[in-house]
């Protein structure tokens, strides 16, 4: 019976997420089941843990495809999640990046069913109704309408044991005292600490609170409740490794996470969205709800995260279970557990809501756990864990049986939209119809280039929490990189350093400054994203036009994206940057005095000047040299040595009368500088730099 239930909670969890996603079909199964917003870069994150060699679990992150010229660099905003991210990767390593979120994401629904239907039966729930109520915390409401925007909240499975250990403990005074309990205890909050640090947040709460009882009713097992306190937090600093030894490295970032006081009034917790779905079968209570509650003038919107905390029809049921049962008089097994079920909801009510205790801590500074609403799937499984308790109190088990199966089916009409009520997955929609311009235009890219070619995007948008800009939504610049193979992009290392403020400064130019500076600096092309401008582009365009031809012009077939290579950009001799020479660091202020620099991360770099006439044509060259400290160098052009210097930090190079024939000249450095980081604050490992280089006739 026991793993006949397990089978029938696997399945049918599994079956109603992929209907509610229209991933049924294998050809639907091959796109993700969502493909905007937050979603992208949940895509985008998963593709690059799986195909990073730089980005895995503990060490420090530096994507190689993004932030071009650089690596990316990850290290500054926290991610919990890294072994949650590292699984996606394999599984888009394995399987592909749609059919490998899709699993990802339907995994999420039954460790959830899975972790729910353990913690029913450790609280001595019958099989059939751990069965019934699993699969409803499976495919909640709150899961299902977080998804893979919010990949991260929909792994929700600890929850329910983390419960369920915490109230055994309460009701029994030596609970942990039994070594498989406290095994068992033990293992669910090192998980606790791996995933979403909302989660263990609460949990540790709530977990305090119960050592808080225990301690003062002596009961013999109390000090083992800070074993669990401290296993979690090991796991959690564990996940932030990476972070906390590259601040040390680089000093803090505080602009990459923007947290502040409004956010935690805005995203706290309100009740009306507890009880009052934003999107419902019944369409007489989205209009009530919407019209009472869900209104931009009192601050509530049945839009982003206040739509996700519906409890659903049994969540209410059980809700009222607790109040009841909180406020009958007795002392009976069932009357002590609601109580302790009502204690557990009421602490995290008065914590979560909108103006309790959560703003307290905003005021003292604590602003990072916002989201209070998300609390609300904590009261979701507290409210199903009292529905036994009601069915209990029923005489009779074919009548117990028939109560159950109504509310499983209630449970199943409530939770589940019907299709004009849910979003709209399928591959057949708007949205997936962009995608599908967008693995084509990846595609062509990628025929067009060459590996590890860099690519700038335009607009120049921040990561993450970039917000919109006019009509391009919040990491939609991901779009290519998620079906491109080759490609080296600007956009995708996090904010808040100064590294990348040049790209701004790029942003500001002309077309025809923009283009010979982004070739020096190594680029390949550019990616313009129409939606992104005003005018859709048009003058951006238009400048390029005017310069390029045609056929150097890639155009996505949704029209909102246009990739154009700058290899073939007009100029007498062209400074191309090649290989070695690995980005610039432009200086903001030494920049408004016209000076620039390309630091060298090797002791040999080169330039390769491109002569595109077919006679040879003589140029000054010149430039200085700045190393990270004194060394020796030689400058050779096709290696022939023209100048050596010894023994400096600094100099100037001014070579007269350089012939440069048809074609390549290489323009190459050599020093016995080894890299060496320049500071404290600076990730990377540098040699000299190679400032204003200039070629004049």
């Amino acid at each position: 019976m026991k793993w006949v239930s397990l089978l029938l909670v696997s399945f049918m969890t599994l079956f109603l997420a992929a209907f509610y996603y229209h991933r049924i079909t294998p050809e639907s199964f091959q796109y993700p089941a969502i493909y905007n917003g937050d979603g992208i870069a949940v895509l985008a994150i998963s593709k690059t843990y799986g195909e990073s060699k730089q980005v895995n679990f503990l060490g420090q992150k530096f994507p190689e495809r993004l932030g071009a010229p650089y690596t990316g660099n990850w290290n500054d905003a926290p991610q919990t999640e890294d072994l949650l991210f590292s699984f996606c990767g394999h599984l888009v390593n394995w399987f592909g990046l749609g059919p490998g979120v899709n699993i990802a994401l339907l995994v999420a629904h039954l460790l959830n069913a899975l972790g729910a239907y353990w913690a029913l039966r450790h609280l001595r729930a019958s099989v059939l109704e751990s069965a019934c109520l699993s699969i409803l915390f499976g495919i909640s409401y709150y899961a299902l309408s977080r998804n893979l925007g919010h990949l991260t909240l929909t792994y929700a499975f600890l929850i329910p044991p983390g419960l369920a250990v915490l109230f055994r403990g309460v009701a029994e005074s030596s609970y942990l005292k039994d070594k498989s309990n406290f095994i068992r205890f033990c293992l669910i909050f090192v998980c606790t600490g791996l995933f979403n640090p909302y989660y263990t947040y609460m949990t540790l709460q709530l977990t305090g609170w119960v050592f808080i009882f225990k301690f003062y009713a002596k009961h013999s097992d109390r000090y083992r409740y800070l074993a669990g306190i401290g296993l979690a937090v090991f796991s959690f600093v564990l996940t932030q490794w990476d972070t906390l030894t590259y601040r040390w490295e680089a000093g803090e970032n505080t602009g990459v996470v923007a947290r502040n006081f409004a956010g935690q009034l805005f995203y706290g917790l309100h009740l009306p969205e507890l009880f009052l779905p934003a999107r419902h079968n019944l369409s007489q209570l989205v209009e009530f709800s919407i019209s009472k509650y869900y209104n931009p003038s009192i601050g509530l919107m049945g839009v982003g995260e206040a739509m996700k905390s519906y409890i659903g029809v049994i969540g209410v049921i059980g809700f009222g279970i607790l109040i009841w049962g909180f406020l009958a008089r007795g002392n009976s097994d069932d009357t002590r557990q609601i109580k302790i079920l009502g204690i557990s909801m009421g602490w995290i009510l008065i914590y979560s809501l909108a103006g309790g205790l959560n703003l307290f801590v905003g005021l003292m500074g604590l602003t990072v756990f916002r989201g209070s609403m998300r609390f609300s799937v904590f009261i979701l499984m507290i409210s199903l864990f009292a529905i036994p308790l009601l069915l209990r109190q029923i005489k009779g088990k074919g009548i117990r049986i028939s109560v159950l199966v109504g509310i499983f089916a209630i449970g199943l009409w409530d939770i589940y939209p019907v299709s004009k009520n849910r979003l709209d997955h399928s591959i057949t929609s708007p949205v997936f119809q962009g995608m599908l311009s967008d693995q084509k235009f990846g595609a062509a890219v990628d025929e067009k280039i060459e590996m590890g070619d860099k690519i700038f995007m335009l607009p120049v948008i921040v990561f993450p929490e970039g917000g919109n800009r006019f009509k391009l939504a919040d990491y939609e610049l991901f779009r290519t990189y998620l079906f491109s193979e080759k490609g080296h992009f600007s956009y995708g290392s996090n904010k808040g350093r100064s590294r990348d403020d040049w790209q701004f400064e790029i942003e500001r130019l002309s077309i025809e400054v923009m283009l010979p500076s982004l070739r020096a600096m190594g680029f390949r092309g550019i990616i313009v994203h129409r939606n992104g401008f005003e005018d859709r582009a048009a003058k951006i365009l238009q400048s390029l036009t005017s310069l390029l031809p045609a056929s150097d012009f890639i155009h996505s077939e949704a029209g909102d994206k246009v990739f154009v290579d700058i290899v073939n950009i007009p100029s007498q001799v062209e400074i191309t940057m090649i290989h070695k020479l690995k980005g610039p660091m432009f200086s903001h202020d030494e920049l408004l005095q016209g000076d620039s620099w390309v630091w060298s991360q090797e002791s040999t770099g080169w330039y390769d000047l491109n002569n595109p006439t077919s006679e040879p044509v003589k140029r000054r060259i010149s430039f200085k040299i700045a190393g990270i400290m004194p060394g020796n160098f030689t400058i050779q052009i096709d290696g022939e040595t023209v100048q050596q210097v010894e023994g400096v930090q600094s100099t100037t190079v001014d070579l007269p009368e350089i012939e440069l024939k048809p074609g390549m000249t290489r323009l190459l450095i050599k020093s016995d500088i080894q890299p060496r980081k320049p500071n404290p604050r600076d990730p990377r490992s540098l040699t000299f730099r190679i400032i204003n280089l200039e070629l004049t006739p």
